[in-house]
């Protein structure tokens, strides 16, 4: 594939895991000061966590033959696995958790 294409996924893949990263001291300072903390968890877990995982699947299948990328391969499927564990978790809880238990008066 081209290296234009790898360099775009791999630039996207760390931009988005950069994103996922910051999310966590900013989720710390609204916890800490009463902020909204929606907007937040909205970008980590609806945008920068898909992105992620988008990303990187891309980057590992379009730069299988880059030489040198070993570290950062290595890093991509940690970043994948990361994050197919977390969209299975989102999927689990807004499709198929049973919140009936909490409706008690």
């Amino acid at each position: 594939m081209s290296t234009r294409v790898v360099a775009l996924y791999r630039k996207a893949f760390l931009s988005a895991v950069g994103v996922v990263i910051a999310c966590i001291p900013w989720l710390w300072l609204a916890e800490r000061f009463g902020w909204n903390q929606r907007p937040i968890h909205f970008i980590q877990t609806f945008l920068a966590v898909p992105a992620v995982w988008v990303a990187s699947a891309g980057f590992l299948w379009f730069g299988r033959a880059e030489p040198g990328s070993r570290a950062l391969r290595v890093f991509a499927w940690f970043a994948w696995f990361i994050a197919t564990l977390w969209l299975a978790f989102l999927a689990y809880v807004l499709f198929g958790a049973d919140f009936s238990w909490m409706n008690q008066r």
